[in-house]
């Protein structure tokens, strides 16, 4: 029997139907936004869950790899710090008038600061009508002659008399002092022998306000050019004009060694540093030596027998084709010498002295220098792998 639900009226289950048809399509918007919140939470929830134990098991994960990203671009490289570089390293420098004034078409002579009461480290070319690729023997390192005056412009205007403290003629330096203090040092760097492509710059001076830069990089040394008259390395960067001694300086703001002067007449020999070719450095080792054993009067290896020795650090060694360890790289050798008699050549890596090993360029002039007598010297040097068994007659 059907029941009658009056006039109008409508089955209550096709009522109730199409009452939630409607509401649903009828649902105001913040209903329909806190439905679709929630199913983006759940879904988030089952990817982290996903992430994580896909990264337990070894998977790779992307995410903690933004941040080393973010700070690798945060970085700055060496040419965005080169103004503060040059800021902080142009207050060492000192401008030089040598007798007879600089060399033709070649910038000022420069000096630089390597104490804070006026010790100032300069290329003996650069002050000096004597040449540097002419070493005079035993006296290749002595005190220079009284003749040797120069006067040097301080930062602050100031024009001084300079005293001359030591040099050496092998090496090409001079150490001199002026009467100034609390002057800003430059830091001479204690670092390993440089390493080619190495980011680097060079600092020259007018007579104006300031310095003059030209960056670059290092980009050779001896082995790499197969050369056997020094250990060196070379800075490509530095104009024709710059003058001998200009500095050289890492990225750190410390000295990495001084311009070479250029002169065809030492090409290819052996025996004396290389200096035909423009930027070739005088490595900071044998700056930082010269410095501190001419400010503390100690006996180094070229004023005993005339060589001039650096410590042998890794970098140094593997240029070398030795093994990394102790000894003294021979950085050149007076031809007149006593060592030049014995047949050592640069390059060598003297380990003995009378059968004591050598741990260092300091203990090897402590060890030729404590022989009182005049004489034979056994000495052990390592040269392309191969020890080598000399004899160095002391005079």
């Amino acid at each position: 029997m059907s029941e009658d639900y009056g006039h109008g009226a409508e089955n209550p289950a096709d009522f109730d139907t199409d009452i939630t048809g409607e509401l649903a399509a009828e649902a105001p918007a913040w209903r329909r936004l806190a439905v679709a919140t929630a199913a983006a939470v759940v879904l988030v929830g089952v990817g982290v869950g996903l992430g994580y134990n896909l990264g337990k098991s070894g998977q790779p994960a992307t995410a903690p790899v933004i941040a080393p990203i973010e700070r690798l671009t945060a970085q700055r490289t060496p040419r965005d710090i080169l103004p503060d570089l040059v800021d902080n390293a142009c207050p060492s420098l000192v401008r030089i008038d040598p007798p007879g004034g600089p060399a033709k078409g070649r910038l000022p002579a420069i000096g630089l600061m390597v104490s804070a009461d006026g010790a100032v480290l300069a290329s003996l070319a650069a002050i000096s009508a004597r040449s540097p690729a002419k070493p005079a023997g035993k006296a290749a390192a002595s005190n220079p002659p009284a003749a040797l005056q120069v006067t040097i412009h301080l930062p602050d205007g100031r024009a001084v008399e300079a005293t001359p403290i030591a040099t050496d003629t092998l090496a090409g330096l001079a150490l001199l002092r002026v009467d100034a203090s609390r002057q800003s040092a430059i830091r001479i760097g204690e670092g390993d022998f440089p390493r080619i492509g190495t980011f680097a710059f060079s600092l020259a001076m007018l007579s104006g306000n300031g310095c003059l830069v030209a960056p670059g990089v290092i980009s050779a040394d001896f082995a790499a050019e197969g050369e056997s008259g020094g250990l060196y390395t070379r800075f490509a960067g530095a104009p024709q004009r710059w003058a001998a001694g200009a500095p050289v300086l890492g990225a750190d703001g410390t000295l990495m060694g001084l311009i070479l002067p250029a002169q065809d007449s030492a090409k290819g020999r052996r025996d004396t540093l290389p200096r035909e070719a423009p930027g070739r450095l005088l490595p900071a080792s044998v700056l930082a030596q010269f410095v501190t054993q001419s400010l503390h009067d100690r006996q180094t290896p070229s004023r005993v027998a005339g060589l001039l020795a650096i410590d042998l650090d890794d970098t140094l060694a593997e240029r070398l084709g030795v093994d990394s360890g102790q000894g003294a790289a021979v950085v050149a050798v007076d031809p007149a010498s006593a060592a030049a008699h014995a047949g050592l050549q640069p390059g060598d890596v003297i380990s003995a002295v009378a059968g004591r090993p050598i741990a260092n360029a300091a203990e090897l002039g402590r060890a030729l220098a404590a022989k009182p007598n005049a004489g034979p010297v056994p000495v052990s040097a390592i040269r392309g792998g191969a020890r080598q068994d000399l004899t160095i007659t002391l005079p």
